[in-house]
């Protein structure tokens, strides 16, 4: 892929589940009456911000005496994309900070104070089926023969002529990868692995991108790129590298310096590909026309776009809230760090980071390779299918590293994908993020809708399956 020949710097000062595309089906929050931004003016609170402004050192510099001025700290600056992560306990701190000279915009990344003890109401459903010892073991790969994902993407056949090359590097966006698991650790990268979680500030503390309370991240990089070693499962890329980048924190939220963190890491570190099986919290949709809402959506549209001008390519789960993303009517869920309202949302509402140009989003389909229920859909907005129903992958308990489960959900869906954009780049070095795009989309299987209701247009692409289902051995032949 193509790189900047100079590399990022990143300004930072001290500081002190987004729905993962996760196991189960979704099941709303009551509505209740609550604020649509955060915090109210003239509220105490500890706050963090994304602050949009012009690009570059000066820039930057304006805005760390900007946001000084306003009574707020700075905790990171991007000046390739001019986003600044700020935090505050002023509650006038967003108003004061869009009269100054050189401000864009300005929004609240949450509507709960930094450091609440609070955790999704629809959680980490992380709800692990076990791998049954007992059951009948399989060459080349223990388990393989009850990857039924592996035998529709003919992953096999592919594999006899790439697996996957070490050069290759894929970036999970995710719960934190268990690197010491059998089937993980001969690919890990730790070099490129991170947590991003702590106010979207870099840790790269030993041990820091592991899991700390989801099996989540170590699932997903299992289908991703779990070794061909004789041991366990295979990967859809058993040969590629894989990294942690830690973006969910211990109460299941990927708040949006968090997202960011991991994107600008991720391309940094000269990540290929990126799985990205969530959607950014506190919101389900962010809204352009809410000032808080509007603003912190443009800085990460800026950070995702941003990597894909540089040639990395994003791959993300559509969501399981079975909702037509492309009718959008209303939401119940958001915030999900605070009392959710219900609220009238439209096209300019969008899923982050499903939902941005460029990005490759993934819906699931079940064993009968039908679209599963709980899958989002519509047209427009999926580009491809992948199986995401009893998904067998590696998992962590916290105990023991070298186990297996079933999970379900479009973020298993997701890693299918990102796998066998990592198979193009084995077979393909240098390729552009939009050829790469059009292969996937060229080579996946036309799936017609099949007179499902809700399923717009035709076999050659539809709300249902986009271009059609993934196929490993298309791409590399």
């Amino acid at each position: 892929m193509l790189r900047s020949t100079t590399r990022r710097r990143i300004v930072q000062a001290g500081l002190p589940v987004v729905a993962l595309g996760l196991a189960l089906s979704f099941t709303a929050a009551p509505a209740s009456a609550a604020p649509t931004s955060a915090p109210s003016a003239g509220q105490a609170m500890t706050m963090n911000y994304t602050v949009n402004s012009d690009t570059g050192s000066k820039a930057m510099d304006a805005v760390k005496d900007a946001v000084k001025k306003a009574g707020g700290k700075v905790l990171s600056q991007y000046a390739e994309i001019g986003v600044t992560v700020a935090q505050s306990n002023s509650g006038s701190f967003a108003k004061d900070l869009r009269k100054a000279k050189g401000i864009d915009s300005v929004g609240a990344t949450r509507t709960s104070e930094v450091g609440a003890p609070i955790a999704k109401p629809n959680g980490l459903e992380d709800d692990v089926t076990a791998y049954d010892a007992s059951q009948k073991k399989v060459d080349p790969e223990p388990l393989e023969g009850s990857q039924w994902g592996n035998e529709v993407l003919q992953v096999l056949k592919a594999h006899a002529i790439e697996d996957g090359k070490p050069s290759v590097l894929v970036g999970d966006l995710d719960s934190g990868i268990e690197d010491r698991h059998e089937d993980l650790k001969a690919n890990f990268n730790k070099d490129a692995s991170v947590d991003c979680t702590q106010s979207g500030v870099p840790n790269t503390d030993e041990g820091a991108w592991r899991p700390t309370s989801s099996t989540h991240g170590t699932h997903t990089a299992g289908t991703i790129a779990a070794a061909r070693n004789g041991k366990g499962i295979a990967g859809i890329a058993p040969g590629v590298e894989i990294a942690s980048i830690k973006v969910v924190d211990d109460g299941g939220f990927i708040f949006p310096e968090y997202a960011i963190c991991g994107f600008m890491w991720a391309l940094d570190h000269d990540v290929d590909v990126t799985n990205n099986s969530y959607y950014v919290d506190p919101w389900w949709f962010w809204c352009k026309n809410d000032p808080d809402q509007g603003a912190v959506l443009e800085s990460m549209t800026r950070a995702i776009t941003y990597t894909q001008t540089k040639g990395m390519v994003n791959v993300a789960a559509a969501g399981n809230q079975g909702y037509d993303l492309a009718h959008k009517t209303t939401d119940s869920s958001s915030p999900d760090d605070s009392d959710p309202v219900t609220r009238d949302v439209n096209k300019n509402c969008l899923s982050v980071p499903a939902e941005i140009k460029g990005v490759i989003t993934v819906s699931a389909i079940q064993q009968d390779l039908h679209k599963v229920n709980f899958s989002n859909y519509g047209k427009g907005k999926i580009d491809v299918a992948a199986p995401g129903v009893s998904v067998l992958s590696t998992i962590w308990n916290g105990s023991s590293y070298d186990q297996y489960g079933y999970l379900s959900g479009t973020s298993m869906a997701s890693p299918h994908v990102t796998g066998i954009v990592a198979l193009i780049e084995s077979v393909k070095p240098g390729m552009s993020l939009k050829k790469i795009t059009k292969k996937v989309y060229k080579t996946a299987v036309d799936t017609g809708c099949g007179g499902a209701s809700g399923c717009e247009g035709d076999a050659s692409y539809n709300g249902f399956f986009g271009h059609g289902i993934v196929n490993a051995l298309n791409v590399v032949k």
